[in-house]
């Protein structure tokens, strides 16, 4: 029904902007305003020729994208109702297992198997996945018999469905299947997608120059983010250090995927980088193997933002560990990463140089008005959403010494805020109040002092460090932009476990799904 509404809506506006356009023959169909600076639009660009033949392909018929919304919402649903029930764990293990596709047909055919029947079955499948097939197919089996109805329901909706459209209509719709990512963007914005299927109608032409130009504004605008980040780490070791540190921290309390990703084949983790060669990795076809979350069934709600595929912990620092301990920098950490650091204010007072560092950054696009990636967005994100005037406080401030001095205080008072809520809860007090009735323990905060002292202990900083961007092969490209569409905040935060950085678990690579780049 939210579907069927949010068509007739769009359908009534799309049908007074093509009119517009119609009313003036000189006025030439321009994609930047449709897109409307839409950055998750845009990264469309960035995609292989297959792909955004795809999508234009499908942005020509409107009906079908609203009839693939409605599927996934009714998927969605009947989904959430079979696992709504069981523990944090079994709904886990339930959602691994929808990452791989006939999985859980093959668990169910034939009837309820021992666990050396569901051994030989599993073998086909990557290793990673073997245990928790084991543990479901024993334990939850009227469960996986519930799902797979789902997922032969769908199938049959969609088969019939297609058989309106050509087969070429039909192979593309299954291509954009196997990208979720897209397919939810596309159906997120169908007005865009109208205006863009007519014209592609009209003047196909236009629409591929106008996406080729945006790819390469985008590629560029990606890359000077790159640079800029890497320039700075180069030029703060102080704040290189710290990331080093946040990133451990990072891959020890969140529970990231750590197994090998063929997107990025020469990366090494840090226990392997020594004594390592890097492959070199030319710009050819390279076959890659994932596993996203099916589109019918969106992705795990425990997500702090859009989440479809499970990235390798070194995606999400943006960086992995080359020959000689260089750091080969892919992009800027991810939004996930920047979710994390933002969420837990004990960051803040442990790694004060790198937050001047990610604050510095942010102001210097401010400047330019040019914020769009995944920091700028999370330090907005920290700004809007503290409800006080203090993180404004410090992103305003030019002094260098006295804002890192800011950023620890901060990290203290946001834990002692913290603990004075959690004491009185019935008596409420803001943060202005707070910091108002314990001035002269934040003294910089406050506004009491802006003298510096130098009580700086002695650091460890990076000796010899060589920092290098990866090259721009286009898998990279490829996975930053599925990464802009990664990009929501209304999810719930992320874990908090233990500080121990446990050992490296061994890589295995995927073998049952693949396509070219």
């Amino acid at each position: 029904m939210r579907y069927f509404l949010t068509f007739l809506i769009v359908f009534f506006i799309t049908i007074d902007k093509l009119e517009l356009y119609a009313q003036d023959e000189k006025t030439e169909f321009n994609l930047n305003e449709v897109f409307n600076n839409n950055e998750e639009l845009e990264a469309l660009a960035l995609y292989p020729n297959d792909i955004r033949a795809a999508i234009l392909e499908l942005s020509t018929h409107p009906e079908l994208i609203v009839k693939l919304g409605l599927i996934q919402e009714k998927s969605q649903e009947a989904f959430q109702e079979i696992i709504s029930t069981e523990t944090e764990e079994v709904q886990k293990n339930l959602w691994e297992l929808l990452r791989y596709p006939g999985l859980v047909e093959d668990l169910v055919e034939g009837g309820p198997k021992s666990k050396i029947e569901l051994k030989d079955i599993t073998a086909s499948y990557p290793e990673e996945i073997n245990d928790i097939s084991m543990e479901i197919g024993v334990g939850q089996y009227d469960k996986l018999v519930s799902i797979n109805q789902i997922d032969q329901e769908v199938n049959h909706t969609l088969e019939v469905l297609l058989k309106q459209y050509d087969d070429d209509t039909e192979e593309k719709v299954k291509l954009l299947l196997m990208f979720p990512e897209v397919l939810h963007i596309i159906v997120d914005n169908l007005d865009a997608a109208v205006l863009v299927g007519n014209e592609y109608q009209r003047n196909p032409a236009l629409v591929l120059s106008q996406l080729e130009d945006m790819k390469l504004e985008v590629a560029q605008k990606h890359q000077k983010d790159i640079d800029d980040w890497k320039k700075g780490l180069e030029e703060d070791p102080q704040a290189l250090v710290e990331f080093e540190e946040a990133s451990q921290s990072f891959r020890s309390e969140e529970e990231i995927y750590e197994n090998y990703d063929p997107l990025y084949p020469n990366a090494l983790t840090p226990e392997e980088e020594q004594n390592k060669e890097i492959e070199k990795t030319e710009d050819v076809n390279i076959e890659y193997n994932y596993y996203p979350y099916p589109y019918w069934y969106g992705y795990p709600v425990w997500f702090p933002n859009v989440y479809w595929y499970r990235y390798p912990y070194w995606y999400h620092w943006g960086y992995y560990y080359g020959p000689e301990q260089s750091i080969v920098i892919l992009g800027l950490p991810s939004y996930y990463y920047f979710y994390w650091y933002f969420n837990f204010p004990t960051h803040y007072y442990r790694y004060p140089y790198l937050s001047n560092y990610i604050i510095r950054y942010y102001r210097s696009r401010i400047s330019r008005s040019s914020t769009s990636n995944s920091l700028d967005r999370s330090v907005e994100h920290w700004r809007t959403s503290s409800r006080s005037r203090i993180p404004n406080s410090i992103l305003e401030e030019d002094n260098d010494r006295i804002r890192i001095e800011k950023i620890r205080e901060y990290g203290r008072f946001e834990q002692d805020y913290q603990r004075r809520i959690e004491r009185k809860p019935n008596r409420v007090v803001t943060r202005e109040q707070f910091l108002n009735q314990n001035s002269n323990r934040y003294r910089y905060l406050s506004g009491q002092t802006r003298i510096i002292k130098d009580n700086e202990t002695n650091r460890t900083i990076r000796t010899q460090t060589t920092i290098r961007s990866s090259s721009p092969i286009r898998s990279n490209t490829f996975n930053r932009a599925r990464d802009i569409h990664q990009r929501t905040w209304q999810r719930s935060i992320p874990s908090r476990s233990g500080a121990s950085i446990p050992s490296s678990r061994s890589r295995s690579t995927s073998t049952k799904r693949g396509r070219d780049n």
